[in-house]
């Protein structure tokens, strides 16, 4: 007896129950009054105390006859407790039935037992309700234990009286009676040590408060129990800015004084862990890859810390070793839904960085495998958290919703539109996903795709739907006010104004950049209703409610072009000079200065557009709207007949935009003014140069028939020019005249095609005249009065001067 309750009292419970069951196997025939019923009561305590509970369990249930000699309230105890450390509250609360106990309101040492294990049930269960019901059971329990035994232990029951205030949010309260707890001289060592770890979680607003509670804790003698108090205790301080470094050096503590030992793999996880929390992903990523190199044989850690770096390294924007990481850990993890999370993770690592068709894949892929028990299995705190969206309830299928929108969208993000456009569908359409966020912003992505693929008037009608049945069923107000926006837009490419007019004013209900956007789309839509003053007070009352509208610079542009497209180019330039100047990072800054020019040409202001578009190629030089500038930037610098400078601007632009469109017409410039330099005696250029530069515009790839008209007719003028007035004639007809003669053939040529022949058949006239070849000369320009083109009378003219014979 003697050595049994030493073992016991010194929590030597190997020792004790090997004691017990000599004794009970001594004992097994004897009666009850040789003690088996407490030696079987003392057996379960020491085999919980090393938590074997289905070994407890097992002992009840082959030993009922020895079970039924003593209180039974004693058995049941032991049974509900084994059923607690299973983690199966529900079945405990059914042996013990508290309420009937706590009716009873006996006071005796068993009873208080129950009452007092019960309240520990009904906090595992930890819903509201049972909650509650812990705290009845406590409340019985402190009430009543210390006048039925003054030596009962309570300092336990009033930790976790602290919880469950803490859990329905009396902060306040659960510190006063943890300190209570920490204080108290009849409190163990371990019960003073769980109080002070609750104390340092619940001061996250005091670290001062938080660090004298982690030193206190330090300073209890826990012997080989202090890991599992100072490794908690160590990760909270390290989770908080404030208390990081405290929270490393306990960590770090507890590895140093076990390095060996089952705790510290957990230290280094939780100090890696910690980390993590606090935003120091530079140190967790290092601290992680310590854990994997130090105790990378811990395999129910090793997927979960190879996330941890995977998601420290995704933090630092590391995004292709994070990619790797993560799905090397998904390849370990157990759970489906923990493998699909880590697989996601990948994906978004992959979408982070831009391959946008590798992410697909993989999101592609994650609903395809799932099943539909998934388990969560061991996980990261980190992990649970990185998706706060997720519903507890339905976690499992939030994450292949979002699997399934974020394939569209990476396939959208790679040009693959109509593919992108058929998952949102789906998506949106799923019966399992139905009420969603995600299935309703994929049908508005869905409407979305639908209105920029298809831009042509009439064409929008299955945008127009997916919107109209958006806005018919959300109840999400911004998500229905982009559907109304986007409807909008649909009904003003349609010229359905009046409709479009309405879906704006109804997406101006809502607030911020889709708000705003509406207000811009209706300003437009005035516009073309004729309603330009409307227009015009709408956008100033704009300008002046909404200074700090990222639409205000759309507003801005919008109203230097209206003076523009009213020929008030004074006004508008002085308005696109203003845009650049207030916004000068906006995308839109370098066409107001292009813009600007525009109208500075328009006024005659030659010397004034080509400063305007010279700074504009300095300060955007890479702009797409810089082909266009350095056109108009020739044309201002030929009309101040600063030919040398329209070859040097226009040798840039070839070099810097060979292949757009507004380069060829810059190279007709360039030809140009290399026609007015000829002869100069410092420019060195001749016919020759001339006619090559028009060669060069007219054979490039997206020359136009007009620009061969042009190029022809201006070679053939050079060789005029030149002296060569039969290789000119030549020129004229055959590749100016004649050419026009086919186009007219198959229909009506354009005004500038109109506009070369009739030059070209003129100087064609003149050089027959010259050659006295007046039949020659009167054919030509009799063919062209065939034509109702706008020199047609002076063609008219010519002639009855050759027939008449006046000079």
């Amino acid at each position: 007896q003697a050595k049994l309750s030493a073992a016991l009292a010194d929590g030597q419970y190997a020792i004790a129950e090997k004691i017990l069951v000599k004794y009970l196997a001594a004992h097994r025939l004897a009666t009850a009054a040789a003690g088996r019923s407490d030696a079987l009561r003392l057996l379960c305590h020491a085999r919980a105390m090393q938590g074997r509970y289905g070994d407890v369990i097992d002992l009840l249930d082959g030993n009922a006859d020895i079970v039924a000699e003593g209180d039974p309230r004693d058995f049941t105890f032991w049974r509900a407790r084994a059923h607690l450390g299973l983690g199966e509250p529900e079945k405990a609360l059914a042996l013990i039935d508290p309420a009937a106990r706590l009716a009873a309101a006996t006071n005796d040492t068993a009873n208080l037992r129950l009452v007092r294990l019960a309240a520990d049930a009904y906090a595992a269960v930890g819903d509201a309700a049972s909650n509650g019901k812990a705290e009845e059971a406590l409340d019985f329990f402190l009430k009543t234990a210390p006048a039925a035994d003054p030596a009962a232990a309570t300092d336990d029951a009033r930790l976790l009286k602290a919880r469950l205030l803490a859990r329905r949010g009396e902060t306040a309260a659960a510190v006063v009676t943890l300190a209570g707890v920490a204080d108290s001289l009849s409190a163990d060592r371990f019960t003073r040590a769980n109080a002070l770890v609750e104390l340092v979680a619940l001061s996250a607003t005091n670290a001062p408060a938080a660090r004298w509670y982690a030193v206190r804790l330090s300073r209890l003698p826990l012997g080989k129990s202090a890991a599992s108090y100072t490794i908690p205790c160590g990760r909270t301080l390290a989770s908080r800015r404030e208390t990081a470094e405290d929270g490393a050096r306990m960590l770090k503590q507890a590895i140093m004084d076990s390095p060996t030992s089952p705790e510290a793999p957990e230290a280094q996880f939780a100090l890696s862990e910690a980390w993590l929390s606090a935003g120091s992903n530079a140190l967790a990523a290092a601290e992680f890859k310590n854990f994997l190199e130090t105790y990378g044989s811990t395999p129910e850690r090793v997927s979960e810390a190879t996330a941890g770096r995977a998601e420290a390294l995704y933090r630092l924007g590391e995004f292709s070793e994070a990619a790797t990481l993560f799905q090397k850990a998904a390849q370990t993890a157990t759970g489906t839904l923990v493998r699909s999370i880590l697989d996601m993770r990948a994906a978004d690592a992959l979408y982070a960085e831009g391959k946008y068709e590798a992410a697909a894949n993989i999101y592609g892929d994650i609903p395809l495998r799932a099943h539909s028990v998934p388990g969560m299995g061991k996980v990261a705190r980190f992990i649970r958290g990185l998706y706060p969206d997720a519903a507890a309830g339905d976690e499992f299928n939030f994450h292949i919703d979002r699997a399934r929108f974020m394939e569209a969208d990476a396939l959208e993000r790679c040009g693959r539109a109509e593919d992108a456009q058929k998952r949102f569908e789906a998506l949106a359409g799923s019966p399992f996903a139905a009420g969603t966020l995600f299935a309703e912003e994929a049908q508005y992505r869905s409407a979305l795709l639908l209105e920029r693929q298809n831009r042509g008037i009439g064409s929008n009608q299955a945008a127009i739907n997916g919107y109209s049945s958006l806005i018919a069923s959300t109840t999400n107000a911004e998500l229905r006010s982009r559907a109304f926006l986007g409807r909008g837009r649909c009904h003003y490419r349609n010229w359905s104004l009046p409709i479009a007019i309405s879906d704006f004013t109804e997406a101006e209900k809502g607030d911020g950049e889709t708000a705003d956007e509406a207000a811009l789309y209706h300003i437009q839509v005035l516009d073309r209703l004729g309603q330009s003053a409307e227009a015009v007070k709408r956008a100033e009352e704009f300008r002046a409610r909404r200074p700090a509208s990222p639409t205000l610079p759309s507003v801005a542009f919008w109203l230097a072009q209206y003076p523009y497209n009213g020929q008030d180019f004074a006004k508008a330039q002085a308005l696109f000079l203003d845009f650049a100047k207030k916004w000068p990072e906006n995308a839109r800054a370098p066409e107001a200065l292009l813009w600007a020019a525009k109208a500075l040409l328009h006024q005659g202001e030659n010397q004034a557009a080509a400063d305007t578009l010279a700074e504009l190629g300095q300060r955007y030089g890479s702009s797409q709207v810089m082909p266009e500038a350095r056109y108009l930037q020739a044309k201002a610098l030929s009309n101040l007949t600063r030919f040398e400078d329209v070859v040097l601007v226009v040798n840039d632009a070839a070099a810097k935009f060979p292949a757009s469109e507004y380069t060829t017409r810059s190279l007709i410039l360039r030809a140009d003014a290399i026609f007015a330099l000829c002869g100069s005696a410092t420019s060195g250029y001749g016919i020759p140069d001339a006619v090559a530069a028009y060669d060069t515009a007219a054979t490039r790839a997206d020359a136009t028939v007009e620009t061969r008209l042009e190029c022809n007719y201006k070679r053939a003028r050079c060789l005029e020019k030149g002296g060569d007035a039969q290789s000119a004639l030549d020129e004229y007809y055959n590749q100016v005249i004649l050419a026009f003669y086919e186009l007219a053939g198959k229909g009506s040529p354009s005004d500038a095609c109109v506009l070369f022949y009739e030059r070209a058949a003129f100087a064609a006239a003149r050089i027959r005249e010259r050659q006295h070849d007046e039949a020659g000369a009167l054919g030509i320009l009799r063919r062209l009065t065939t034509y109702n083109t706008p020199e047609r009378e002076q063609a008219l003219r010519e002639i009855d001067r050759i027939e008449n014979g006046r000079e």
